[in-house]
């Protein structure tokens, strides 16, 4: 994977069409056949919104890193790589949450539709994915999975898409891909793509807690009640410590999930009788995370609370400034 720029924004998609007027290909080279990804979580460690734009997405400032917990996709393809004619993908689905993913309806097939049309690759795949994340959770798994995929197609047929194009394509698809198309944690702005290159720090262990709620983020945002958060110069946010972001700023997202799913206010208060340092919710939830003074605390934390609560998903990992290319 390309190296994630010292700052990046979102280019025009003019700039693809202008860089590519051969882009709609009749004969596309393949690269490989069978190509396979770990699609790691992400965190945001705090989240705050600083005021709306005019085509209704709410402009973000968050710290985004990976966890060490991943979904597993591999993508094969079935025949020659010219494109086939009706040819469609399988797609199969496994893992602790695959019943929460429509496998008709979702991002690889967008995705594949849209690069289909664009430079006429063939849809007969086989993707296979290993659901290891939660869905609607917070923590980013359907945009990671989106992110390798989109990765993956540009390897396997050689499209030889840059960093930045896939960024910029990544962005009909949602906000969090484009962060995800990178590899290391970053102050994110905008809607999503706006992203500076965090400082490298230790790997921090945390106790992970989902209730198995399925959160729409649109929901949630539609619940915030406009009282926007005043933004800072990321310059002044990378000279902070990584503790001191987790810990001094909020999840502006947090009161508006708990107006939704009280059990969130329950988990967080939780994790803090059990020894947390600071407890909090990643993304728009409901997926909420502890910090422990060390893994003695954090290990007998994760027996108690899941005697407390058997049918949540409780984990422990790891938040991490990078991950392996």
């Amino acid at each position: 994977m390309t190296n994630l720029p010292k700052k990046i924004k979102s280019i025009a998609d003019a700039a693809i069409h202008s860089s590519r007027s051969n882009s709609k290909q009749t004969q596309i080279r393949q690269k490989s056949n069978l190509i396979k990804y770990k699609c790691p979580a992400k965190i945001n460690l705090f989240l705050k919104l600083t005021g709306k734009r005019v085509d209704g997405y709410h402009q973000l400032e968050s710290l985004f890193a990976f966890l060490d917990l991943a979904d597993e996709l591999s993508i094969s393809l079935l025949s020659h790589p010219e494109l086939v004619s009706g040819s469609k993908p399988t797609i199969k689905i496994t893992g602790e949450f695959a019943n929460l993913v429509d496998p008709e309806n979702n991002l690889f097939t967008k995705i594949l539709d849209y690069f289909a049309t664009e430079f006429s690759i063939s849809k007969n795949l086989e993707i296979k994915i290993i659901k290891n994340i939660p869905v609607g959770a917070g923590l980013g798994g359907g945009s990671s999975d989106a992110a390798y995929f989109m990765h993956g197609l540009n390897e396997i047929f050689d499209l030889g898409l840059s960093l930045p194009e896939l960024q910029n394509i990544s962005l009909k698809f949602g906000s969090d891909i484009f962060f995800l198309l990178g590899n290391k944690a970053a102050i994110v702005k905008g809607r999503g793509e706006i992203i500076e290159e965090f400082p490298q720090f230790s790997p921090i262990p945390t106790l992970l807690i989902n209730p198995k709620i399925s959160v729409s983020t649109t929901e949630i945002f539609n619940k915030f009640d406009g009282k926007f958060s005043q933004e800072i110069p990321t310059k002044d946010l990378l000279k902070k410590d990584v503790f001191d972001l987790i810990e001094n700023f909020p999840n502006d997202l947090e009161n508006p999930a708990i107006s939704m799913i009280p059990l969130i206010s329950e988990i967080i208060e939780n994790l803090k009788n059990s020894g947390a340092r600071i407890a909090k919710m990643s993304g728009s939830g409901a997926t909420c995370f502890g910090i422990f003074k060390n893994e003695k605390t954090l290990d007998l934390a994760q027996k108690i609370l899941s005697k407390k609560f058997p049918e949540f998903f409780i984990k422990k990992s790891q938040i991490r400034s990078t991950i392996s290319p």
